[in-house]
């Protein structure tokens, strides 16, 4: 029985999946709150869509507090019809006062289908979606948890874009993410092109008659330009340039681990100038061999280095002073260190922003319901007083005939004469002119 026991136990520590935040810090219970308030209670989000989408077909118009009242009533169901709404959304003059509690929402609906996720992540201008502090750590957190490195490092890629690795869960596990899945670097999914549409060729027959001419429209030319930012599709210059922006952010922390970080950002990110200028100025200082020995590796696989890249792994495989260590287990305790730190607060911090966008919530309702009321009341008393002139202009009609016949002049409205070119001269006609006689015509015929 015992041996049972024991391999029962070796099994199930087998398929314990590594996580770092706990289960409070995804807030569940609370984020369901907002479900109970009279608001939500009241809508049905099938419905809503409906009427949202004809609004907008026919107006051309959707407000933001609409599509964040669908957001937060919608389920797992409903993802692509909440990314369409935000879509729409953007395309509005409402798009600026998107709130934060839409994003969220959104967030927490797609995590699970992360096609549609990633599709609106990457297309910020479109959907007007960005990742927070919060959101990442928890999305990170769940990949992690799911051993897809890739979907991890993905967004921790985004945080990079978005310039924001102050928060330090954050910071440590985009950077456990990222090295994780340098050991295995492949595109990320999301940033492969489709495949391109097969069009059939249709065989016309052969006619006699000269080609027509088809001419196409073909799109513009520019100039290549590339920010080496936002215009970054290589998932190894991603990964690279996080590692290297994670690093500047690490340094009071570990000062050997952000050196390391800097050699393998600069391989990936392909800076061989810039990771030669620092390997001349830290020649004392010291490096965790894995990070190095990851970065030989990497070089060794690449072809038609120019003489920086090969001078840059050169100077990384003669370097001398390194560390034995487990890396991921280095960056693992600053994980748990910033999560003891940090996640308390977090969840505190989240609660009262979860109350304080349902309170926003009510407070953008009711300015909405009451400038409908102030448009509505003014149309109303516009109709009335157009009533009310018909009804006068009818009681003193004979009074004010002459002035109404006035208006009435000035109401017309006088087109300027059409021309049709110049008048050509009428046929001059002959006075002496005699018709012939028709029945003189006939006998004269007759006697032939």
């Amino acid at each position: 029985m015992w041996r049972n026991i024991i391999r029962f136990s070796r099994g199930s520590n087998s398929i314990i999946k590594r996580t770092y935040l706990s289960d409070g810090y995804k807030l569940d219970q609370e984020w369901s709150q907002r479900l109970t308030t009279s608001i939500l209670q009241k809508i049905n989000s099938d419905n809503l869509y409906v009427d949202l989408s004809t609004k907008f077909q026919q107006k051309k118009k959707i407000t933001a507090i609409d599509v964040d009242i669908y957001m937060n009533k919608a389920d797992e169901r409903n993802v692509e019809e909440a990314a369409d709404l935000l879509q729409k959304l953007r395309m509005t003059s409402q798009a600026h006062k998107m709130l934060d509690s839409s994003q969220h929402a959104f967030i927490r609906l797609s995590q699970n289908h992360t096609e549609t996720l990633f599709s609106v992540l990457n297309s910020r201008l479109d959907y007007g979606v960005f990742l927070d502090n919060y959101t990442a750590n928890l999305l990170m957190d769940s990949f992690i948890k799911q051993n897809n490195f890739m979907l991890a490092a993905r967004i921790g890629t985004l945080q990079m874009l978005q310039e924001d690795m102050t928060h330090p869960i954050t910071r440590y596990l985009s950077l456990y993410s990222c090295y994780k899945f340098s050991d295995n670097l492949e595109t990320f999914t999301d940033l492969i092109p489709p495949p391109p549409v097969e069009v059939e060729k249709v065989v016309q027959p052969v006619s006699k008659k000269k080609k027509e001419e088809i001419r196409k429209r073909v799109g513009y030319l520019r100039n290549p330009y590339s920010d080496d930012h936002f215009d970054l599709t290589n998932t190894n210059h991603l990964v690279g340039k996080t590692f290297l922006y994670i690093a500047d952010e690490i340094q009071k922390d570990d000062q050997d681990l952000s050196n390391s970080f800097l050699l393998l950002g600069y391989a990936l990110h392909e800076k061989y100038e810039d990771g030669n200028k620092f390997l001349e100025k830290s020649k004392s200082q010291s490096f965790y061999k894995e990070v190095l020995d990851k970065v030989s590796t990497f070089g060794s696989k690449l072809e038609n280095l120019d003489e920086n890249g090969q001078k840059f792994f050169d100077n990384v495989k003669n370097h001398s002073n390194l560390k034995e260590a487990k890396v991921d287990e280095v960056i693992e305790s600053f994980i748990k260190k910033a999560v003891s730190e940090n996640e308390s607060k977090d969840i505190e911090e989240q609660k009262k922003t979860f109350q304080k966008w349902i309170e926003l919530r009510d407070q953008t309702l009711n300015n909405e319901m009451n400038r409908l009321k102030r448009i509505n009341r003014l149309e109303d008393i516009e109709k009335l007083q157009e009533e009310m002139d018909k009804q006068e202009q009818k009681l003193w009609f004979f009074e004010n005939i002459e002035d109404i016949k006035l208006d009435i002049e000035d109401k017309k409205v006088f087109h300027p004469q059409r021309w049709f070119g110049k008048k050509k001269k009428p046929k001059k006609l002959d006075e002496n002119y005699v018709p012939p006689d028709v029945e003189s015509i006939t006998r004269a015929r007759r006697a032939k």
